[in-house]
C-alpha cells in the first residue's frame, strides 16, 4: 500500500444541518494538487508504505512538520527524510483508522463503475462526492499516480453500490486521523 503526502490548510468543516448533495475538498483548499511521480506505480525509494505506518510516525514524533522543515529527498533507489532541528509542528494526531484504495491503472475519465477486486494494495484519499450529469452517485478520490492519470490525478468511483465492501473495496478498511 502506498501512503499519501498530507497537506495542512486552514480548511475547516462547515456546520451544516443537512448533508450537501456534493462535496469537493479541492475547492476548500484542503487537498494538495496531484504531482507527477517518477516511476509511476513503483515507489522504489521507500518501497511502498502503509498509511497506518504514516499515522504511527506522526504519533511517535508528536506531530508533523511542514515540508520546508521536513523535506523529501529522493536518492537513487532509496529515500531519506531529513528533519531539520526546528520542531515547529504542523499536525498532531492521537490515533487513526484504516482507509482503502484501488489500483485502476487504466482509468481515464467518467464515473468508474467497472468490476475490480476488494483485496487492498494501494492507498488513496477520498476528497469528496457528488452526482454525475447522468445521475450516477460517485466518490471523488485522489490517487498518487500524478496529474497525467485519470481526471488530473483523480477518479470518480461509483457510490451507493449494494455491497458491504462498496465498489473496489473502498468501504473495507478506511482510515482517518483523529485529534
Amino acid at each position: 500500500m502506498c501512503s499519501s503526502i498530507i497537506r495542512i490548510t486552514t480548511f475547516k468543516f462547515e456546520n451544516v444541518t443537512a448533508t450537501p448533495s456534493t462535496v469537493d475538498c479541492r475547492q476548500k483548499g484542503a487537498v494538495t494538487p496531484s504531482r507527477t511521480k517518477v516511476n509511476v506505480g513503483v515507489d522504489q525509494g521507500c518501497e511502498g508504505g502503509l498509511t497506518d505506518d504514516a499515522f504511527k510516525f506522526i504519533i511517535q514524533n508528536h506531530g508533523l512538520n511542514t515540508e520546508a522543515n521536513y523535506p523529501y529527498i529522493r536518492v537513487l533507489m532509496e529515500s531519506a527524510m531529513q528533519m531539520k532541528q526546528t520542531r515547529m509542528l504542523l499536525l498532531l494526531i492521537t490515533g487513526y483508522d484504516d482507509v482503502p484504495a484501488n489500483n485502476e491503472k487504466f482509468y481515464k475519465s467518467g464515473v468508474f463503475t467497472g468490476s475490480c477486486g476488494t483485496e487492498l494494495d494501494h492507498g488513496v484519499t477520498a476528497v469528496g462526492y457528488g452526482v454525475s450529469d447522468d445521475g450516477t452517485e460517485y466518490w471523488l478520490v485522489k490517487n498518487s499516480r500524478g496529474p497525467e492519470w485519470g481526471e488530473e490525478g483523480y477518479i470518480r468511483m461509483q457510490r451507493g453500490v449494494d455491497s458491504e465492501e462498496a465498489l473496489c473495496g473502498i468501504a473495507v478498511q478506511a482510515s482517518y486521523p483523529s485529534a
